[in-house]
């Protein structure tokens, strides 16, 4: 709850009134956020999440009219005219993308989208240097007090092994 939070709080402090938002799931950011906006679009991968959204919005009491979803990639955004946002969203998406390149493709699709002085919001983004962080944390939690360091580094390193989501290193953004 804490994270949801701070992220709608850091998105509203934009002052968002025209939102795209890349990866809008079952809508956590969207129901908080297009009360305050005049438009907002989201588009999401999953069909069902979509289906999920546009559900809980037809039985909101709250007006929605504003609101439009639909099911497609993120790289998919030709639909929108260019410079018709002042704000968009990418958050909590990056991570199931398939490569760093298809990052580059979305990220340079929503630039043209984002009029001037208007801003694109990056958030929980995986990052590559704290990964063996992550994966050692989750091993402590999940390992008994008993298993044997070496046993428990071999445990760290298949997980990170396993790991597929997309992790990017910091640099990344600065480049």
């Amino acid at each position: 709850n804490e994270w949801g939070d701070c992220t709608i709080e850091r998105i509203l402090s934009l002052r968002p009134q025209r939102v795209l938002e890349i990866g809008c799931g079952v809508g956590l950011l969207l129901f908080r956020i297009a009360p305050h906006c005049t438009y907002y679009s989201g588009i999401d991968l999953s069909v069902e999440a979509i289906d999920n959204v546009k559900a809980r919005l037809s039985k909101s009491k709250q007006d929605f009219s504003h609101v439009n979803v639909a099911a497609k990639p993120a790289h998919e955004l030709e639909e929108f005219e260019a410079e018709s946002f002042d704000t968009i969203v990418i958050n909590s998406v990056i991570q199931y993308f398939p490569n760093v390149d298809y990052l580059v493709q979305v990220l340079e699709k929503a630039v043209k989208l984002v009029k001037p002085g208007g801003q694109i919001f990056i958030g929980d983004v995986r990052s590559l240097p704290l990964l063996e962080a992550l994966h050692t944390g989750i091993q402590l939690c999940q390992s008994p007090v008993s298993l044997a360091c070496d046993r428990l580094k071999e445990r760290i390193q298949q997980r990170m092994a396993r790991d597929k989501e997309l992790v990017i290193h910091p640099d990344f953004f600065s480049a």
